[in-house]
C-alpha cells in the first residue's frame, strides 16, 4: 500500500455504498478503476453481503465451476491495528477487487479502507495497519470481495468476513 494522507472518518448509512467510501479514502485509487468496475462499486451497498464464499456457476450447464472466498486477520497493537486481507478464487476470473474496511466498532464510524484489484487473475492480498488508534479500544475489519466470473458463468455476489480486534 502506499502512503496516503489521512482522511476524516466516514460515518456510513444504510445507502452508502463501496464506491462512497473508496472515493473519501482512496480517490487515486478508485480514479484510476475501470469505468465498469466504479459503476459497480458504486452499485454495491456497503451492507450488501453474501457471505465469505460464492459459487461459480456455468450458466449453460449448471454446474459449480469453481468457488471464491474472502478472508481477513487483524491483530492489535499499541494504539494500531493490523489486518491481512485476501481474496482468493481457484478459476482465474476476468478481475478481482478486494477492499478491507476498518470501523471504530463503538461508533461505527469507517476509519480507514485499503483495495487491490487485479485482471485475469485467482486472487489478490494485502496488509495494512490503523495508526494512531485510541488505546484499550475495539475496532472491526471487514473484507469485501467482488470477483468478475469468466465468460458464460456467474457468482453469488459480494462476499465478505470480518475480525474483531482491541487495542492495546
Amino acid at each position: 500500500m502506499a502512503d496516503k494522507p489521512a482522511a476524516e472518518p466516514y460515518t456510513p448509512t444504510a445507502e452508502t455504498t463501496l464506491g462512497d467510501i473508496c472515493r473519501h479514502f482512496e480517490p487515486e485509487w478508485f480514479a484510476s478503476l475501470p469505468a465498469d468496475i466504479q459503476s459497480q462499486y458504486d452499485e454495491t451497498l456497503l451492507n450488501d453481503v453474501s457471505g465469505e464464499k460464492a459459487c461459480i456457476t456455468n450458466n449453460e450447464e449448471r454446474a459449480t465451476v469453481g468457488w471464491a472466498s474472502v478472508h481477513v486477520n487483524a491483530y492489535g497493537k499499541k494504539e494500531a491495528i493490523e489486518y491481512v486481507a485476501a481474496l482468493e478464487v481457484d478459476i482465474s476470473c476476468p478481475s478481482v477487487i478486494l477492499t478491507a474496511v476498518a470501523y471504530d466498532n463503538e461508533t461505527g464510524d469507517i476509519i480507514d479502507t485499503d483495495s487491490a484489484y487485479d485482471t485475469d487473475s485467482v486472487g489478490v492480498s494485502f496488509r495494512n495497519t490503523c495508526e494512531d488508534l485510541e488505546p484499550d479500544h475495539e475496532y472491526r475489519v471487514d473484507a469485501l470481495g467482488m470477483v468478475t466470473p469468466p465468460a458464460g458463468c456467474t457468482i453469488d455476489g459480494l462476499m465478505d468476513d470480518t475480525d474483531i480486534v482491541t487495542t492495546r
